[in-house]
């Protein structure tokens, strides 16, 4: 049984961190839990996708998420767009 990163809606939108995906190691656990803990509400609302979600959350590598919005991340002093995570 494949563990998930989050409970999706039938848009495939993430809501809550439930399970992460077994591949992560332990610093994309902690940050999957920081990240959902602080930006999940957002991203649902702006309409972030499980999948760009989990992506984000590949990349966060330790660094603090400063904001989101609607097309991207800014984590740390790098920009992620949305378009750039898949859609």
């Amino acid at each position: 049984m494949h563990k998930t990163t989050a409970v999706h809606s039938k848009r495939n939108r993430a809501t809550t961190l439930h399970e992460m995906p077994a591949d992560l190691s332990e610093q994309q656990r902690q940050d999957a839990e920081r990240y959902f803990a602080r930006w999940g509400d957002h991203a649902r609302a702006y309409g972030w996708t499980a999948a760009q979600q989990d992506r984000l959350i590949r990349q966060i590598e330790g660094r603090e998420v400063k904001q989101l919005t609607d097309t991207q991340a800014l984590v740390g002093n790098k920009v992620f767009y949305r378009s750039q995570l898949g859609m």
